[in-house]
């Protein structure tokens, strides 16, 4: 699985906690005795002035803000439980990426003689350090987000209770209509995960979302620099993608030192590479690179060794692409705020005149947004639109969610490309060919470039005999990818195809006769 879709499991516990807590405020407000009018203004069909009930109504909601936060409170630590462990799940993930990342590169450097090996001891307890550090500030950070939701929900019943009374009490609306605002407008604003120092509000879904994100990219991006500065290295190149934000696309595609160094340095076909120092960067800035809800990466370069990677996208293109996404996320919570707002309306037992325009809204907006995709050939992404499960049993609910899970998978699988680059590695075992008369053996150790993924878990294309590979060398296999790339040999260049899961090669051979070198 992974990392992404590791941090959506949490999210989406967040999510349904947040649901949950909203649905069980329309549940608080919807029960006991139903507020009653005196005087009623038959030609205005509007209350002429409250009654005896409104007082009643209000103070007997009010007198059961206890029992909603006690039971709140079992809702946050049902879902609370659950959260640890996928957190464990997730920084698991980050560990196995920042160990892994630059190894085939240090190795080579290794044995080239470029780079120092690294202590094994030394690593693993910095390593450990690190991520003990990040999983404790992030759980002691969901623990302060718990606490923030639990006074949120309460804060918000009260809030309600008191507006529908004085809007009854005054003459300004029946119940149904102030109930029904008051509803609709909670489930656009949704409960509070976090309070900023200059009072911003965030969800708890952002919240949660920035937080992981933000923490397993620092932990990775540690773990990196603790093994660079281990092997002696000094330059990191910036990945890059298209619809990078701002501040993140002014540092995208570059190579940077991390002691400060500036000028040029070559890459492995002996082209001048341009290097800038770390600290003239953006990184630190929340919106700049490797900031808050950043998805670019970093890789280790070394020159005479690594080769620059370039973007095959232009300034504008990025512009437009980061605008054009902007504006789907946009659609994303729109539509899944009027989904909350419709199953809160419904749990009040709102008129069904009401819901029915909220739900035709709710339509118009999908409308709108299909209508965008078909104009900028977005893909879309229903997962982003999901908003959990709102009123079922645990049983249909658990049912619900494997049913999501499968089909999201599916869907992310679509989006892949079918060809992905990889990064150089070392051929881990022998080659043995017998090709068109040819005959020869590709030795180990040397490495393998021009990689490409095409098929597998990280490309749109399926392995077709995954499982059978999977069992045959005791593998996961929704972990395996197929690659091919090519070595370089003093007379041949030799293309080799193989099957790789967690770093480990399987299979590996020639598929076509070696070509000769120019």
């Amino acid at each position: 699985m992974s990392l992404n879709d590791l941090e959506e499991q949490v999210e989406r516990i967040y999510i349904d906690m947040e649901n949950e807590l909203l649905l069980n405020i329309a549940k608080k407000l919807s029960a006991g005795k139903p507020m009653e009018i005196d005087k009623w203004d038959e030609v205005h069909h509007q209350p002429l002035e409250g009654s005896g009930g409104v007082n009643e109504w209000q103070l007997q909601r009010l007198k059961e803000l206890n029992g909603l936060n006690e039971e709140n409170a079992k809702i946050i630590a049902k879902y609370s439980g659950k959260t640890v462990k996928e957190v464990e799940q997730v920084f698991a993930k980050a560990r196995e990426i920042g160990m892994t990342k630059d190894e085939a590169t240090i190795n080579e450097g290794v044995r080239l003689g470029i780079l120092n090996e690294i202590n094994p001891d030394t690593e693993e307890l910095a390593v450990r350090g690190i991520l003990s550090s990040a999983t404790k500030e992030v759980l002691t950070t969901f623990n302060k987000q718990n606490n923030s939701l639990l006074a949120s929900a309460g804060s918000e019943y009260t809030n309600i209770v008191n507006k529908v009374s004085s809007q009854v009490m005054a003459g300004t609306k029946t119940v149904g209509k102030a109930m029904q605002e008051a509803v609709s407008q909670l489930a656009e604003k949704g409960l509070t995960g976090f309070t900023a120092k200059n009072g911003a509000r965030w969800s708890p879904e952002a919240y949660t979302k920035m937080l992981l994100r933000t923490n397993t990219q620092n932990t990775i991006n540690n773990i990196q620099e603790e093994r660079i500065q281990a092997c002696g290295g000094d330059f990191i190149e910036i990945s890059s993608h298209i619809g990078a934000r701002p501040l993140c696309s002014q540092d995208q595609g570059k190579v940077f030192s991390l002691s400060g160094y500036s000028g040029y340095i070559e890459d492995l076909d002996g082209a001048k590479v341009k290097v800038r120092p770390w600290n003239s960067s953006t990184y630190g800035e929340p919106a700049g690179i490797l900031g808050i809800n950043c998805r670019h990466s970093r890789y280790m370069f070394v020159p005479g060794l690594s080769k620059k990677r370039e973007m095959d996208f232009t300034k504008k293109e990025n512009d437009e692409a980061y605008i054009e996404m902007q504006r789907q996320r946009q659609y994303e919570r729109t539509i899944r705020n009027k989904k909350r707002e419709i199953a809160m309306l419904k749990q009040t037992g709102a008129e069904p005149s009401y819901i029915k325009r909220k739900q035709n809204s709710l339509s118009n907006t999908r409308k709108e947004y299909l209508e965008f995709l078909d104009k900028t050939g977005r893909t879309r992404i229903t997962a982003n639109e999901w908003i959990g499960s709102t009123s079922l049993s645990p049983k249909a609910k658990e049912k619900a969610t494997k049913s999501y899970q499968s089909w999201k998978k599916q869907e992310d699988k679509k989006k892949l490309p079918k060809v992905v680059k990889s990064d150089d590695v070392i051929l881990q075992n022998k080659v043995d060919y017998d090709i068109m008369g040819m005959q020869g053996i590709v030795p180990s150790n040397t490495t393998i470039t021009n990689v490409r993924i095409i098929a597998g878990k990280d490309s749109s294309v399926d392995i077709r005999d995954r499982y059978k590979i999977a069992e045959k060398y005791n593998v996961n296999a929704t972990e395996l990818n197929k690659k091919v790339g090519v070595v370089q040999g003093k007379y041949y260049d030799y293309e080799i195809h193989w099957y790789e899961a967690n770093g480990l090669q399987l299979e590996a051979k020639l598929k076509n006769k070696p070509k000769e070198r120019k």
